[in-house]
């Protein structure tokens, strides 16, 4: 689908350019008419994404937006140390542990690098590895306790021209040190 207007995604409009499964609910995000939400299904009935209802319960289903200036379209969401949103211009991670439908979900932005669209994540090493906008740099986004905070450093420093066209991202565990 095509159209701007209408259901946050379906046939008509499109559908989400991400997904996760994550404490018994499904996550969708990077819709075509609202590419900084995200949409949290209800728990244990992951195709319900029903609007809210009055009282609102921890079980419901409930969803919100990026905290951006500009529009910035959620790439990939992926589930590490953190929830984490991978954005075309910046990472984010939520910093609450639980998700409750009655407590708004507060997404922090760490870096500002933006993520290759297409390309998945993948965790390796206690850390989320990622390709950078434009394709040449893979980046390893890690929690520093120190700082509360999340750090991306650049993995590919002496060798960016071997980083053309990336398609895909995997990680293999050493068998020995």
């Amino acid at each position: 689908g095509l159209l701007r207007t209408g259901p946050l995604f379906g046939a008509t409009t499109g559908w989400p350019r991400a997904g996760a499964f994550i404490q018994q609910r499904l996550l969708l995000a990077g819709f075509r008419g609202a590419p900084t939400s995200y949409r949290f299904s209800e728990v244990a009935s992951l195709w319900s994404f029903r609007g809210v209802v009055d009282p609102p319960t921890a079980d419901r289903a409930f969803g919100g937006s990026l905290d951006v200036d500009d529009i910035e379209i959620v790439n990939e969401v992926f589930v590490g140390r953190h929830l984490q949103i991978f954005t075309e211009a910046g990472e984010w991670f939520a910093e609450a542990v639980a998700l409750d439908a009655t407590h708004p979900l507060a997404f922090r932005r760490s870096t500002s690098h933006g993520i290759v669209r297409g390309v998945p994540v993948v965790f390796s090493d206690g850390a989320t590895l990622f390709v950078q906008k434009g394709g040449r740099t893979l980046r390893d986004f890690i929690f520093s306790d120190a700082e509360q905070s999340y750090t991306a450093e650049p993995l590919s420093v002496l060798a960016p021209h071997h980083m053309t066209g990336v398609m895909d991202v995997a990680s293999r565990a050493a068998r020995s040190v």
